[in-house]
């Protein structure tokens, strides 16, 4: 009976998987470079899978199985094909070996073309490219909120974020996957629990004090992140209180650009307005009718 459940379960499964439209990153040979313009890269047998792709780094993944044993390499590679970083076992998405996401994910074995399928398309669904060069894959045991490893493609670094948003969706195999947000101005803005954390693509990670009280926040730029009603700094200083709009609700993910930021606010009777701020929080213009 389990011969047979194999030799139909993980077929379906990366059937399932290739139409479901979950997968993070496209990663065929032509890439999809993070949403911008496609590229195709050359052909290669160096590697054998381009795992994510975007703003010209392509995370290439080479297996080995020699006489020492099997395991993972990972590197980096540019539109052109050439080398940013060389293929590497101790690269920082790599554990005991292995590209990792969890430890009761599917099987690491390669025994048959379905199982290296599907093991493909589960690394593939998990690792994401979040702008500014940096890349996530996320790891968690069945159930639990995400954790990633992030890794800066432009300068080689690694590191363990921990806890970074909230599980958002799931896929065929009934693990908890997605995105924990956008690189901007060098910082990741997200979440652990109902607290705002900070991911710098230096490898610095930060838990802030700061309560987005289950509201909005939005990503890091022109040097304040909005999370809940107000504009923080870095530190956790409130920059801007909006919270005066209390009851309204921010539609939006009020972020700054050349000095000014786009409000969607609706007042206590769910009416829509629009309107900008500059860096003070003074009103560009009054607020106006959606």
């Amino acid at each position: 009976m389990k011969r047979y459940l194999k030799r139909w379960f993980f077929p379906l499964l990366f059937a399932l998987m290739s139409v479901s439209g979950l997968t993070a990153c496209e990663s065929e040979l032509f890439s999809n470079n993070g949403g911008e313009e496609e590229v195709r890269l050359p052909e290669s047998d160096e590697y054998d899978e381009v795992l994510c792709s975007g703003g010209g780094y392509h995370i290439v993944l080479k297996l080995v199985d020699d006489f020492d044993g099997a395991y993972d390499m990972v590197g980096v590679v540019d539109d052109k094909g050439d080398w940013i970083h060389e293929l590497s076992a101790n690269h920082p998405f790599i554990q005991n070996g292995r590209v990792s996401v969890g430890d009761k994910y599917i099987s690491v074995d390669n025994d048959s073309e379905s199982r290296y399928q599907a093991r493909m398309m589960t690394i593939k669904n998990c690792m994401y490219y979040l702008g500014e060069g940096m890349f996530a894959l996320h790891y968690a045991d069945r159930g639990s909120d995400p954790n990633y490893t992030m890794y800066n493609a432009e300068t080689g670094i690694g590191f363990d974020a921990g806890e970074c948003g909230k599980s958002v969706l799931k896929n065929p195999f009934g693990y908890h996957c997605g995105s924990p947000g956008e690189f901007h101005d060098g910082y990741l803005v997200t979440r652990s629990d109902d607290l705002i954390k900070l991911v710098g693509s230096d490898g610095t990670v930060k838990q802030t004090d700061v309560d987005f009280q289950g509201g909005k926040y939005g990503i890091y730029s022109e040097g304040v992140f909005f999370a809940g009603n107000c504009f923080y700094d870095l530190d956790g200083n409130i920059v801007i209180d909006l919270s005066e709009y209390s009851p309204g609700k921010f539609r939006n993910e009020p972020y700054f650009e050349n000095d000014k930021c786009y409000l969607e606010i609706t007042n206590n009777a769910g009416t829509e307005y629009y309107t900008e701020i500059d860096h003070e929080g003074n009103f560009l213009y009054e607020p106006k009718k959606k």
